[in-house]
């Protein structure tokens, strides 16, 4: 697929780099997998993300590229972590924590575990809060739910609260 970088690298984490990109008119993010990420790997990501979407959660999966290790997807206009970086005190509105709830409950019961609580995984479009980066999610089966029945709720979400409190956001006081 053709595309212009826009913005390069704006993320970079261990699986690869996020740049901003204009396909043709219109533009996206291309999440850009390292050379070691195998292409299953990729492809149960780029699945979970469109499950997500389909449930509102997650931005629109455009187009997934196996050869080159692409995905590429809905932009969305900052992390959560940002916006609460900018309120004095730093925060989460209650508004906030009760969406990302409801998103982990969306996925709990529609069978997706998450399971990567990074703050940096939550982000707002026109004031609607999304969670991203499905490459660490699974289908909730029978061992999961030996253990809680709200994996999400218990795993995720515990995980997400700390690592707002480690980048020091007040938040699930």
């Amino acid at each position: 697929m053709e595309y212009t970088i826009i913005n390069e690298n704006i993320a970079v984490g261990k699986d690869g780099t996020v740049s901003v990109v204009k396909v043709g008119e219109t533009v996206c993010v291309l999440k850009q997998f390292k050379k070691t990420k195998s292409a299953k790997r990729i492809q149960k990501e780029a699945e979970f993300q469109g499950k997500a979407c389909e449930l509102g959660v997650a931005p629109q999966v455009f187009h997934v590229d196996l050869d080159n290790k692409q995905i590429f997807m809905q932009g969305l206009d900052k992390t959560l972590l940002e916006v609460a970086k900018n309120r004095v005190p730093a925060c989460l509105l209650k508004s906030e924590m009760e969406a990302i709830e409801t998103i982990c409950r969306t996925l709990d019961t529609n069978e997706i575990l998450h399971n990567d609580g990074n703050c940096r995984n939550v982000m707002v479009d026109n004031g609607k809060i999304y969670l991203i980066d499905y490459g660490f999610a699974k289908k909730i089966d029978s061992k999961v739910l030996s253990k809680t029945n709200e994996p999400n709720i218990k795993f995720t979400l515990a995980m997400m609260k700390r690592s707002f409190r480690q980048n020091g956001i007040k938040a699930w006081l």
